[in-house]
């Protein structure tokens, strides 16, 4: 667990792919980040391109700032491009042809005393499968989408916006 910040800027994670896809410890195609809740992972202006992982194609996070970042045809089982746990905002950003073969086709954010919040952001093209699918996949306790635009979505079950068991 890293104490403090840890910041990327102007960067590419372009085609990274986890050895063990499927057998449900390997989390994060470019980036895991498994953070104290005093620390934050701050991602601005990066691009993140058909990563692979088994729970967050492109990262498995926690405690996240994201702004300015494009995620493009990313893969996972659970949250094609992001897997969040804790507290974490999305700012400005643009998420194209992500898939979650799970849960999460785009994002996928849980945990009991957390908070997820989108902002100014689209999210276009992506995939979600079985079993309960969804789009942004979201079971965080506070939830906050304001200016968000998601939009021809193929989903095999589900809706694309699933929000379950939102309060601890």
């Amino acid at each position: 667990v890293l104490e403090g910040n840890l910041s990327i800027q102007d960067s590419q994670f372009l085609e990274n792919e986890l050895a063990c896809l499927g057998c449900g410890t390997t989390n994060g195609g470019a980036i895991f980040a498994n953070l104290s809740s005093s620390s934050k992972l701050i991602s601005q202006r990066n691009i993140y391109s058909q990563n692979n992982g088994w729970s967050g194609g492109a990262i498995f996070g926690s405690n996240l700032d994201v702004a300015n970042d494009t995620y493009f045809g990313n893969t996972s089982g659970y949250g094609g491009a992001l897997r969040l746990i804790g507290n974490n905002t999305i700012v400005d950003s643009h998420f194209f042809d992500n898939f979650g073969a799970n849960e999460g086709g785009t994002i996928m954010s849980s945990g009991g005393g957390t908070s997820f919040t989108l902002l100014n952001s689209v999210i276009s093209g992506s995939r979600a499968g079985t079993p309960s699918g969804g789009i942004l996949d979201l079971s965080s306790s506070s939830v906050s989408l304001e200016n968000v635009a998601i939009l021809n979505s193929n989903l095999d079950l589900g809706a694309a916006l699933e929000i379950r068991n939102a309060l601890d």
